[in-house]
């Protein structure tokens, strides 16, 4: 890839180097000039169309942290992309939720399994009234209610608990 600050010049250069090539203008009002569509799709995807730290070009291989996730292998360290002819990795970052997972003592699952989940919340409530949030929407979770609906009809449960109590 090679970019060019006139689009004019930009298609000379296409047009050299033959039927293939692809001319693109990019986000900072640059134009580039791909050898061919595959060079452009791998930089819509990477940003770069070779790696980084050792200018293989990138269709020799690059694998993400999620498709290790997905392989029950451990994650990348720093970034998302790592190039699979020298292993550096590249591409944005990851962030601390992305390399840690969740933080607590539950997995946030965002799809419930319990069969009514809001009702399952308000019954496990009552069964640990007294006990802290964070362990009553921890258990709520370990019984299949999704995170974000544990936490929303606790909240719930917890204002109809407090308005009971002064009416009763």
């Amino acid at each position: 890839m090679k970019t060019y600050a006139i689009k004019s010049s930009a298609n000379r250069t296409a047009k050299k180097i033959g039927g293939k090539a692809v001319v693109q203008k990019l986000p900072d009002n640059t134009w580039a000039v791909f050898k061919n569509r595959e060079e452009k799709d791998l930089y819509e995807l990477y940003g770069v169309t070779n790696c980084p730290h050792c200018a293989v070009g990138l269709d020799n291989g690059v694998v993400s942290d999620a498709d290790l996730k997905a392989d029950n292998q451990p994650g990348l360290k720093a970034f998302l992309y790592s190039c699979l002819g020298c292993g550096a990795e590249f591409g944005p970052a990851l962030t601390k939720l992305d390399k840690k997972g969740p933080t607590g003592t539950h997995q946030i699952n965002h799809n419930s399994t319990a069969a009514n989940p809001c009702n399952t919340v308000w019954e496990i409530a009552e069964k640990l009234k007294g006990q802290k949030r964070k362990e009553v929407i921890g258990a709520c979770v370990e019984a299949g209610v999704a995170y974000n609906t544990a936490r929303t009809q606790y909240q719930k449960w917890f204002q109809a608990s407090k308005n009971d109590s002064k009416n009763g």
